[in-house]
């Protein structure tokens, strides 16, 4: 389940990086990243068993050793309350959420050209990733009051 502001499956937001080893074993990799904001971090990534190109990547502080966010990318296992998961609509993200507080878009250009990608974000501390379809790509979450620093930050 992914509860956004609180957490996906068994790994919880604040949760320290030892416990999440405990729970949910040791990621397949990381790398050195940045919050949002600049302070420095660690992505470490899960991979789902069901899907080759899909994962669990989670941002943890370097300063604490404690988890920040929580992308749920390409994983149709995982989804909110409402149903949102991998693949579902934009339209039934927004029956589900509302109108975002924030929206941002991304040109990506690939071999059939460029395509404008979108980013919901929401206060209850959801991030929503829409492919150029407008169906999900990814759903994140992260502390709630921290929607400008997020949103603005993908």
């Amino acid at each position: 389940t992914v509860i956004p502001g609180v957490r996906v499956g068994p790994v919880f937001l604040d949760m320290t990086l030892r416990k999440m080893i405990e729970v949910f074993g040791e990621p397949v990799s990381g790398a050195n990243s940045r919050m949002p904001g600049g302070r420095p971090a660690l992505l470490y990534r899960y991979p789902d068993p069901g899907a080759a190109d899909g994962g669990l990547l989670v941002l943890v502080r370097e300063h604490d050793q404690t988890v920040y966010s929580i992308e749920v990318d390409r994983i149709e296992s995982f989804l909110t309350r409402e149903g949102v998961r991998f693949g579902s609509s934009e339209a039934l993200v927004r029956a589900s959420f509302g109108k975002p507080q924030s929206v941002g878009e991304t040109t990506v250009t690939g071999q059939d050209g460029a395509s404008v990608m979108r980013m919901y974000c929401y206060l209850n501390g959801l991030a929503v990733r829409l492919d150029a379809s407008g169906n999900v790509e990814a759903l994140t979450v992260f502390p709630g009051g921290a929607l400008r620093k997020i949103c603005k930050a993908q």
